[in-house]
């Protein structure tokens, strides 16, 4: 049981890491997709002229 409480001590001091690591994949992969999608914008625009 003691290892039980160490175990949940270790996670819980974890959560906030993820939780920011998860955050910042979110944003990454947002202004990622903001770029592909103004640059797919410009090709087909590019190709409807």
């Amino acid at each position: 049981m003691a290892q039980d409480g160490i175990v949940w001590k270790v996670a819980g001091s974890m959560k906030p890491l993820f939780e920011a690591l998860r955050n910042d994949a979110g944003v990454v992969l947002y202004g990622m997709r903001t770029l592909l999608t103004r640059f797919a914008y410009r090709i087909i625009l590019h190709q409807a002229e």
